[in-house]
């Protein structure tokens, strides 16, 4: 569980980082902390990672959430801090959390033409983040943020045409967002192409060495989930050829990125193999 520490604050340390920036101070490491927001969100990270990511950089500088708070509060009228503000009411960054102030923070950055805020304005209507939930305005607003250029967007509305969830199922639609969110630095998509084209599901023509590709590729763009699937595919010889070595060193590497699936693979395997 992470720890916003904005929870039982210590007035010692707020006044410590109250009086070690000076102004400049405080907007370069705002801007900072935008900059990390935004990169993270294009890069498809899921908002715990976003978090942590941010929280990682305000102590790192001997900052604190509160201040970070007040200090978009007060530019609240700068429409490139709408999606930041709306994420700190939801998770509770520096203030209580308040899921109904961050989606009306999101619809604000949305209609200012925000393709960040549109993505996660969708989110919050897909998943009844501080609204009833409505598919198909989740749907509208991630169609909004894929022309917008926003790789989760992109990723968000692709899987919505493949799965036909709020909107007709269209796979060559699918098919051409999916691309164009991995193009644009999202490894989620590279890994649900993966799956779509190794299964297929979802797709016209089932090609399994195409979905393996698309593994290898999630993989070496960091996705968690990346280095697993490839070592089932060498493990049921989907896509390529069966090799129970390379199964295992592929668990191996899922096993050492922390995903916990791979670590209850490899003993069953080392029982097939030895």
């Amino acid at each position: 569980m992470i720890d916003t520490a904005s929870k039982d604050p210590k007035v010692d340390d707020i006044q410590e980082s109250l009086f070690k920036f000076t102004t400049t101070d405080e907007s370069r490491f705002v801007q900072e902390i935008l900059k990390i927001f935004i990169s993270q969100h294009q890069q498809c990270r899921d908002d715990k990672e976003i978090l942590q990511e941010m929280l990682n950089y305000i102590r790192e500088i001997k900052y604190h959430e509160i201040l970070l708070f007040l200090h978009i509060q007060e530019h609240r009228h700068n429409t490139n801090f709408h999606s930041l503000l709306a994420f700190m009411y939801y998770w509770g960054i520096g203030t209580a959390i308040d899921p109904k102030k961050s989606f009306l923070w999101y619809k604000k950055a949305a209609e200012n033409g925000d393709a960040l805020g549109q993505n996660e304005l969708g989110a919050c209507y897909g998943m009844g983040r501080g609204v009833k939930q409505n598919n198909d305005l989740a749907v509208h607003w991630y169609r909004k943020a894929a022309h917008g250029g926003s790789a989760m967007g992109q990723f968000n509305y692709g899987s919505c045409l493949a799965y036909g969830d709020g909107t007709p199922t269209d796979w060559d639609a699918a098919d051409y967002w999916l691309n164009k969110s991995a193009e644009n630095g999202c490894s989620n998509a590279l890994d649900l192409l993966g799956y779509f084209y190794t299964t297929g599901k979802g797709v016209r023509i089932k090609d399994e060495w195409r979905g393996y590709l698309y593994f290898k590729r999630a993989a070496a763009a960091g996705h968690y989930g990346g280095h697993y699937n490839m070592a089932e595919c060498y493990q049921k010889g989907v896509g390529v050829n069966r090799d129970l070595h390379q199964a295992i060193r592929m668990y191996r590497k899922s096993s050492n990125e922390g995903y916990i699936y791979a670590k209850y693979q490899l003993p069953c395997l080392f029982r097939i193999e030895y």
